[in-house]
């Protein structure tokens, strides 16, 4: 029989070698290795789901897609007011031109 080893998990490793205690509650789907059995680094021991895990990933993934949606219009809008930043800066001047050309006439 062979013997763990090391054991490298997202979680705490209790007491004896190849107990791995998870940060949040989850269900074991699939047991990749045996017990007593050497693994490698970064080698998959065992397939675990998490119904908290999921519904955080889901309102995460949610609140992204809004905040990018958000995103979105806001640039729209931002290049509409650059492009009517730039239409009024040319009436601006047209108008400028104008009073010009009519105090110049005024004058005269």
């Amino acid at each position: 029989m062979q013997t763990l080893r090391s054991l490298a998990a997202l979680g705490l490793v209790l007491g004896e070698p190849g107990v791995v205690a998870a940060e949040f509650t989850v269900t074991v789907r699939e047991l990749r290795v045996r017990q007593g059995e050497i693994v490698a680094k970064g080698q998959i021991a065992a397939i675990v789901s998490s119904q908290t895990v999921t519904e955080t990933i889901a309102r995460l993934s949610a609140g992204l897609a809004t905040r990018q949606a958000r995103r979105g219009e806001l640039n729209i809008r931002s290049k509409v007011v650059d492009g009517l930043l730039a239409l009024a800066q040319n009436r601006q001047k047209i108008a400028t031109g104008a009073r010009q050309t009519l105090e110049t006439a005024l004058s005269n």
